[in-house]
């Protein structure tokens, strides 16, 4: 740890100095992106070579040049979405103790975009085809703060943690990523100030060429008032500029003493900082060495409310005046949660420390690994879960685990799951149980891109009992092949009732799609905005009467505990498949995008999303329904068996919801946007029709042609996307619907979720129980079942 002091000094040069800048924060004049949802960082190809950007509201920014925010931020009803409050869950102990409550950026998002929607991501266009495994990897390399920093998925119950990187023991430090590749995940720190993160991007092509970005450094401002617009000195330069003198002739006064009273959620845990004495200036504070915020000072006094947290941390002022009255360096303050401080310029110090201590968590050379021999264990978790250890003999080993539970001739996993290798061990919890029962447990050993190694296949049992113990062994450079379930192509298909539907449709059946609306005149627009790298390489917007989202059988789901009531009767007792609120990669996530319009110009500030189901399998339903957070149910939003059809929207968004199709077959949903303006016009856009198919039998009659041959994707034979890297090309035998719907996967077909399915989570009482037993003191509306 480097802690530099920087004196107060009598000069000439101070004497004579003009008046000082009214602000002086170190990210002052750099993008400030907050309030809203952001990927950062997101990699890009680009000149044939990987970079990181900072993207928000369909703007790319300069890395570098990002200030992320996290200030404070409430919901439409009134609870706060800038603390994190640690549930009694031991799979999240690594934050500390349960009722410990740290800073955050939320992972879901409710009437606002308060503080800021963090995640990250990769670019559409990323040329994973070109890549060893289909991977590229976002790496962490350092981080420079005064906590620690944590970013994770979670829900309660067996699998619903996914760590991504993390300062603290054990957490990782990289995550894979393919194209299009978007997360929305908790950001938690254990103290307020400054921090700088420095990532990098890497890939290794078929080749076996290692490709790296340059390493590149962001600051998040955690807490504190907003980074200035404009580029302000440095506080040395400012301070030096500031008039020299006796301080302890004048009454300055800090103090910090707990919030007195708070008409918001979370103020009880908020410190009031209070200034007295001087005239017009800047007060700097500092905590543990590190920027926390500057005050403007007028008529003499400055008062800032600040979640300072529940670590014990040190605290120290800088005052520069404006008006020729001496600067003053306050003594450090040991803070305390809960603490009353004080102290006057009667006990000036000479200096203050700013503190630059970088923890290193990644290498970024190439590595041989000695012994290739990998070993994993499957072992029973409690009732509901199923831990995964895998083991390589040599330590130095790192990259991913990536697998599945697969029913038997599937090459699409029923629950799949995923780990990051760190010195060569993974080990994480499945919420896989009797269920999945008679399955095939299998996985793949992805290297890190710096590993010069290929990957290795494991298959732990064929037949999965939950209750036994099962162990495995492969090693590197050896790989399975995943059973298939293409069609037989010297098989004449037979001719269905929605035979040939889908020919002339582009077939999205994995990645993320949005339902976007912009408005153009008097009318909405309405686009589906593909992102899945499927038909192609590259984010599209395509009218919906020219899309099919396909559903697998492997998101049939059993109607949890958690969905009993009437509000989901029409879920019925048998499976029903689920598009989750929260992305597994082998699923089509499909969500509703409103972030180009403006709220003010609609009555009541509210658009209303439309899906109507116009055609449907005999018996069938559809619904959507998001989760409340922890303990807190669903609450439904579009229940056609009850003829609700409709879901008003109150600010601009990007949001998720879980999807549910009751029967196997053919959906056509009516879909459109409709508002009326404050001056009293009906603004609609145009209803157009999203055709919806439910199961493999449903996909593989729809993509089949009327004449028996397979036919052909509308989208996939033609546009841009086939003349850049990794491009889908026709196939005579097979439909280029279902050859695109598989191509630019990773090694094992069936992907691994960058977050966990999550509707069985909460099938146990004891966890409703506990979380609604302290909703008081779980302020954050956390992910729950299915996170946004």
């Amino acid at each position: 740890m480097v802690r530099t002091r920087y004196a107060a000094l009598l000069t000439c040069a101070a004497l004579l100095a003009s008046p000082a800048t009214a602000v002086a924060g170190p990210d002052d004049g750099k993008h400030v992106a907050t309030q809203t949802h952001i990927d950062s960082p997101k990699a890009f190809w680009e000149g044939n070579s990987l970079t990181l950007k900072s993207h928000s509201a369909e703007s790319n920014h300069d890395l570098a040049d990002t200030v992320t925010w996290v200030g404070k931020g409430w919901d439409q009803n009134g609870s706060n979405q800038y603390q994190f409050t640690v549930p009694e869950d031991p799979a999240l102990s690594f934050l500390g103790k349960a009722g410990t409550t740290y800073y955050m950026a939320p992972a879901r998002v409710q009437g606002s975009l308060d503080p800021v929607w963090m995640g990250f991501g990769a670019d559409t266009e990323l040329p994973v085809d070109d890549f060893r495994d289909n991977i590229a990897s976002l790496d962490l390399l350092s981080v420079d703060g005064p906590g620690e920093v944590e970013m994770f998925g979670y829900y309660p119950g067996p699998g619903g943690l996914q760590r991504f990187f993390g300062t603290t023991e054990g957490a990782p430090h990289s995550a894979w990523l393919t194209s299009g590749t978007h997360t929305h995940n908790y950001t938690v720190f254990t103290k307020p100030g400054r921090y700088q993160l420095t990532y990098r991007t890497t890939a290794r092509d078929k080749d076996g060429k290692l490709i790296a970005s340059a390493p590149t450094t962001t600051s998040i401002q955690v807490g504190g008032q907003r980074p200035a617009a404009d580029p302000t000195p440095s506080l040395k330069e400012r301070f030096d500029k500031a008039t020299a003198g006796d301080a302890s002739a004048q009454d300055y006064r800090l103090t910090i003493a707990p919030k007195k009273s708070g008409a918001k959620d979370g103020d009880e845990r908020l410190s009031s900082i209070d200034f007295t004495g001087g005239s017009n200036g800047t007060l700097t504070l500092l905590i543990d060495g590190y920027f926390l915020t500057d005050l403007p000072v007028k008529d003499g006094q400055a008062h800032f409310d600040e979640f300072l947290g529940p670590e014990s941390s040190t605290i120290q002022a800088v005052y520069t005046p404006e008006d020729g009255s001496p600067r003053w360096i306050s003594e450090e303050l040991a803070y305390s949660e809960n603490a009353e401080l004080s102290t006057t310029s009667k006990k000036s110090a000479e200096s203050w420390a700013e503190t630059t201590n970088p923890r290193q968590l990644s290498a970024d050379q190439e590595v041989s690994v000695s012994n290739p021999e990998l070993s994993a264990r499957a072992i029973p978790e409690g009732e509901d879960g199923t831990r995964i250890i895998v083991e390589a003999a040599d330590k130095k080993l790192e990259g991913y685990v990536h697998g599945g539970f697969f029913s038997k001739g599937s090459e699409l996993p029923d629950v799949e799951f995923d780990g990051v290798i760190s010195n060569g061990r993974a080990e994480f919890v499945v919420g896989a149980d009797a269920s999945f029962n008679g399955n095939t447990v299998r996985l793949d050993i992805l290297p890190h891109p710096s590993i010069k190694q290929d990957s290795g296949s494991i298959t732990l049992t064929e037949n999965f009992s939950f209750g036994q113990k099962y162990e495995g062994r492969g090693a590197l450079g050896t790989t399975s092949k995943a059973p298939s379930t293409s069609p037989d192509n010297n098989t004449k298909p037979e001719a269905g009732k929605y035979t040939g539907t889908c020919v002339d449709k582009a077939v999205l059946d994995h990645g993320h799609v949005d339902i976007a609306v912009t408005r153009d005149g008097d009318k909405f627009r309405t686009r589906l905005k593909d992102e899945t790298a499927i038909v192609d390489k590259k984010t599209v917007e395509r009218p919906l009467d020219d899309v099919v989202l396909a559903i697998h059988n492997n998101a049939l789901r059993p109607r949890p505990e958690a969905l009993k009531g009437k509000d989901f009767d029409y879920l019925g007792e048998d499976k029903f498949f689920l598009l989750p609120q929260t992305q597994e990669q082998s699923i089509i996530w499909p969500g509703y995008n409103t972030q180009a319009l403006d709220y003010q110009d609609y009555k009541d500030g509210t658009v209303t999303l439309n899906i109507k189901p116009v055609e449907m399998p005999d018996g069938a339903q559809v619904g959507l329904f998001t989760t409340e957070g922890l303990g807190k149910g669903f609450t439904p939003l579009i229940n056609s068996a009850e003829g609700d059809y409709s879901i008003e929207t109150t600010f601009a968004s990007h949001t998720h919801t879980n999807w549910a199709f009751t029967k196997p077959g053919m959906y056509k949903l009516e879909v459109s946007y409709s508002a009326t303006t404050t001056d009293g016009k009906e603004i609609t856009s145009e209803p157009q029709t999203l055709t919806v198919a439910a199961g493999d039998a449903a996909i593989k009659d729809c993509v089949s042609a009327k004449d028996g041959n397979e036919g052909g994707n509308k989208g996939g034979n033609k546009g841009e996307g086939n003349d850049k890297p990794g491009s889908t090309k026709p196939n005579d035998n097979k439909s280029s619907g279902e050859k695109d719907m598989k191509s630019s996967m990773p090694k094992l077909e069936g992907l691994w979720g960058l977050v966990l399915p999550v509707v069985l989570a909460i099938v146990f009482q004891g966890f409703l129980n506990f979380y609604n037993n302290h909703r008081g003191q779980i302020e954050s509306r956390l992910n729950g079942l299915l996170h946004r």
